[in-house]
């Protein structure tokens, strides 16, 4: 997975707009966590499906941080991460 260029579909499970889907970009995956920028504002606690063309992560996101250039920073603990398909 090239980190600068993939698209994540990011699925979120349950906040306030529970079923929302966000497309994002991949920043960052370092062992357990995952970083990402999106457009929208996720809150902290709030459970996600990350898909990517090779695998979809399952977690929990960490931090939202303020957007940079109209995009929101987001850090995502990763619990599990299954492979596609």
């Amino acid at each position: 997975m090239d980190s600068r260029t993939d698209t994540a579909i990011i699925d979120v499970a349950g906040d306030e707009i529970s079923g929302r889907r966000i497309t994002g970009s991949f920043r960052q995956f370092d062992k357990k966590q995952l970083t990402l920028a999106a457009p929208e504002e996720i809150r902290p606690s709030t459970p996600v499906f990350v898909h990517s063309r090779e695998l979809i992560f399952l977690g929990e996101v960490h931090k939202c941080l303020a957007p940079i250039g109209g995009e929101y920073t987001i850090e995502i603990a990763v619990r599990q991460a299954i492979a596609r398909l």
